[in-house]
């Protein structure tokens, strides 16, 4: 069985758009999504709806990128607790730290809302 071959090289990746908001630090759209289903994390540094594609660069981390332009837009890492997180135990205890602080901002929200903050507080708990 023949291998693949990659529609594009890594070095035809552009990184002017990354260089760009390095430098000027513009107003800029970062999402940041984990799809726990998934168990893929995704950052953008563009709106969330923008088309990309994906180069990976190894088992986990693959560069999004602008498939017309070539640019690289974000970082998607597959594997993202099961997998990526035991490998950089730095970084799991970086995401306990992120997800105690999202279920902190929901009981905020349970304490002014009532009953639908804690059905949210149930949800990021889960």
């Amino acid at each position: 069985m023949a291998s693949l071959k990659p529609l594009i090289q890594l070095t035809d990746l552009r990184t002017n758009f990354v260089a760009h908001v390095a430098a000027n630090k513009p107003e800029k759209d970062l999402h940041v999504n984990f799809d726990p289903d998934l168990d893929e994390l995704l950052v953008l540094l563009v709106p969330k709806d923008e088309e990309y594609s994906v180069y990976f660069i190894d088992q986990y981390i693959g560069l999004l990128y602008q498939p017309d332009s070539l640019e690289i837009i974000g970082v998607m890492v597959e594997n993202f607790e099961q997998g990526f997180l035991k490998k950089y135990p730095t970084i799991q205890q970086i995401w306990n730290k992120t997800k105690q602080v999202t279920l902190e901002v929901a009981r905020v929200t349970e304490e002014l809302i009532g009953e639908p903050g804690a059905e949210l507080v149930a949800a990021i708990a889960a």
